[in-house]
């Protein structure tokens, strides 16, 4: 038990201590993720992500993977047309013996309920690329391991 605190006590020191006060910056307008158009390191990262969500092929044959909806396979994409929102379209998949629904979309594969949250928070207009990007890096912001994923220790 003793090393878990210590663990935890390292954890918040090196991850949350180099975290700005506010985790939860609006993002401006024109650039929504800096951090990913800017840094190598958090766009190698965010590719990574999308490899393991969606697989190079579906990658491939869609618009980078930001436009694919959940249960889609490079045979049979399923896309949607417009960046104006989520496309909120819930799908049943079959995962073993249960039918599970799920509104997963884009390339960070994305539930529509948390979409809305992140919209509010970061101020966002759409489910853009550039939408989809600030997103996941507030995800990884809101974990503390922005700063270890810019200077490449993943």
């Amino acid at each position: 038990m003793k090393n878990d605190r210590v663990d935890e006590c390292h954890f918040r020191r090196v991850f949350l201590g180099s975290l700005p006060v506010d985790v939860r910056p609006r993002m401006p307008e024109s650039v929504f993720a800096p951090e990913a158009a800017v840094n190598p390191n958090v766009k190698a990262f965010l590719d990574m992500i999308a490899v393991s969500e969606l697989g190079e092929r579906l990658l491939a044959v869609s618009d980078n993977g930001y436009n694919v909806i959940v249960g889609s396979t490079p045979s049979r994409p399923i896309l949607f047309e417009s960046y104006a929102d989520h496309p909120r379209r819930a799908v049943t998949l079959r995962i073993g013996e249960k039918n599970v629904r799920s509104t997963a979309a884009g390339r960070y594969q994305l539930l529509a309920r948390y979409f809305d949250a992140y919209k509010r928070q970061l101020g966002l207009k759409d489910f853009s690329p550039a939408a989809q990007d600030a997103i996941a890096v507030q995800q990884i912001r809101e974990r503390g391991a922005l700063a270890d994923i810019e200077a490449g220790r993943f």
